[in-house]
């Protein structure tokens, strides 16, 4: 009884060593997915502080649209100037809301937004005011508060929180992206020390049989050979229920001893074509080089960890693994154990992400200039048009003394001046667009549009009226960049948009007869079509664009989900 106890002790030890190598292998697992978790969280909070972001630019952008509106109308009186104070006043309040709900769980803002609510609500007060003033009173009235900085210190006031507010989201969002990535380093290391961890435990396994199936050969061949078979029982089952692709080879000839369940499942190749075969038999590299650089750093080191390599299966698919090796004896042969690790997908989401994130960054990039841009062509046509009106007036209407200029030019003036103010309101936001809605604001803007290209433009929208604001923005603007595209680079001679509900979706569609384009041809990451798709995903909806379409030219077509379709 002894003497069976003292020979199970090496089965034992052989067994329990196989089973921490499993353990070890669940635990990688279960700490692989762990860590992708915390990947995902860190990636879904960036995403917040990145929407936070683009909602203070939106608020603070209202707020400079009620300031705008409200002194356009103390200096003018004319309730022109009230729309876009009105429609600023209208989309402030969700807006804002929004953005409260967005920074309510992110802590260290509760001040700031508790100042924001005072001095907003003091803006819009003095904006209420003096609106009050001008309109029951007259501009003598309001003259002290237009002379008056209260309003531009409240406003400066304001912009100083938002830039502290933006400031703060985007040192989160540099936060989130160091998390990120070391949250994903910190994976791998642990992954790695790991595998390798359970590999050279169950090497050790392996090993430990064979020693223990030669002594019990040459002391009892009987008893050798029933011990035999339950310890090469109980290896295999560690063996073939580990998680990686695990190969055998004899280092003499490269013939394949041993491989798991994982290998035959990851490569395709049935056992009766794998074992006693070779790596370059069965074609498992894809490229020779890296075989030989495989080798060659086996060589040098004598093991190999988290070698990433490119790997052909059977059905002829080219994969990418991360391979850890190592040299062992097992009986009288040097053998090599090698590990395969499919990474395949995580590298592909990594490229995806990479990409994903320089359209994005490419998009904001070429949305700032265009802003900029724009910024400073309504600069030059306020100071060169605006400008010069009222300089014509001031100097034909001198203070105390007689008028230089008759009321007719006056008048002319004047009228000079509304003109000059409503094109560049209107080029800021169709006004259309919020009154009369989207099919309307496009059929303004395409006639423009054939007037400048010579274009035949048609234009046949319908049920606009079930879009949100946000949602007719969105589908103007991308038809608007769509058509900038057909009169830069299409040679079309017509256009025609369409719009329409159906299955609880809205589609729109341009469509041009011009010379198209190759796809193929296209540059990566050009802007014209990232900023259509990117317009689109921001409205959560989709956009396509085929070229050459049916009958030639190009066609884009966006979708949106319209308000409450889910439910309906």
């Amino acid at each position: 009884m002894g003497a069976d106890a003292e020979n199970s002790k090496p089965q034992f030890k052989a067994g329990l060593i196989g089973g921490v190598g499993l353990i070890v292998f669940i635990a990688a697992a279960i700490y692989g997915h762990a860590s992708l978790r915390a990947v995902v969280e860190g990636t879904d909070a960036r995403k917040a502080a990145r929407e936070n972001l683009l909602r203070a630019e939106k608020v603070l952008s209202l707020l400079k649209d009620v300031e705008t509106g409200q002194r356009g109308y103390l200096l003018t009186g004319r309730a022109y100037y009230l729309e876009p104070y009105q429609a600023a006043r209208r989309a402030l309040d969700p807006q804002y809301r929004e953005l409260r709900q967005g920074l309510a769980a992110r802590p260290g803002t509760g001040a700031t937004l508790l100042r924001l609510d005072g001095m907003i609500a003091h803006r819009l007060a003095l904006a209420e005011r003096n609106v009050a003033l001008r309109r029951d009173r007259g501009l003598e009235a309001a003259r002290v508060s237009i002379l008056s900085d209260e309003g531009l210190r409240t406003m400066d006031a304001i912009r100083l929180e938002f830039a502290a507010l933006e400031r703060a989201l985007r040192q989160e969002i540099a936060r989130r992206e160091i998390e990120v990535a070391a949250r994903q380093r910190r994976a791998q290391l642990a992954a790695t020390a790991l595998t390798a961890l359970g590999a050279a435990l169950i090497a050790l396994a392996y090993g430990l049989l064979l020693r223990e199936q030669r002594r019990r050969r040459r002391a009892e061949q009987a008893l050798a050979e029933a011990a035999l078979r339950e310890s090469e029982e109980r290896f295999h089952k560690a063996f073939q229920a580990s998680p990686e692709a695990i190969l055998i080879s004899r280092v003499a000839d490269g013939r394949i001893l041993e491989a798991n369940d994982s290998f035959f499942r990851l490569t395709g190749h049935a056992p009766e074509e794998t074992l006693g075969h070779t790596t370059v038999e069965l074609g498992l590299w894809a490229e020779a080089e890296a075989r030989e650089g495989f080798f060659e750093r086996l060589r040098q080191a004598g093991s190999i960890r988290d070698l990433e390599a490119r790997f052909r299966t059977r059905s002829g698919e080219t994969r990418t693994g991360l391979v850890s090796a190592e040299l062992l004896p097992i009986g009288e042969d040097l053998c090599l154990l090698t590990l395969a690790r499919d990474v395949t997908a995580i590298r592909q989401a990594e490229a995806e992400l990479a990409e994903s994130r320089a359209r994005l960054l490419a998009f904001a990039a070429e949305l700032d200039r265009g802003i900029e841009a724009e910024r400073r062509r309504l600069a030059r046509e306020v100071h060169d048009q605006l400008g010069q009106i009222f300089t014509a007036l001031k100097i034909g209407l001198p203070a105390g003394r007689p008028p230089r200029l008759d009321p007719a030019a006056v008048q002319q003036l004047l009228e000079e001046g509304i003109a000059v103010a409503r094109r560049i309101a209107a080029d800021l936001r169709p006004p259309m667009l919020d009154d009369l809605g989207l099919g309307a604001a496009l059929a303004h803007h395409a006639r423009a549009v054939a007037g400048q290209g010579g274009l035949a433009c048609e234009v046949e929208v319908a049920d606009d009226a079930r879009l949100d604001p946000a949602q007719a923005d969105s589908l103007f603007r991308i038809a608007q960049e769509a058509l900038t595209n057909v009169l830069r680079h299409a040679r079309a001679g017509r256009v025609r948009i369409a719009g329409g509900a159906a299955d609880g979706h809205y589609r729109l569609t341009i469509e041009d007869d011009g010379a198209g384009f190759d796809p193929g041809a296209v540059r990566p990451g050009a802007l014209g079509l990232l900023g259509l798709h990117e317009r689109a995903l921001l409205a959560g909806g989709e956009c396509a664009v085929e070229s050459p379409a049916e009958g030639g030219g190009t066609r884009v077509s966006v979708t949106l989900p319209l308000a409450g379709a889910a439910g309906g």
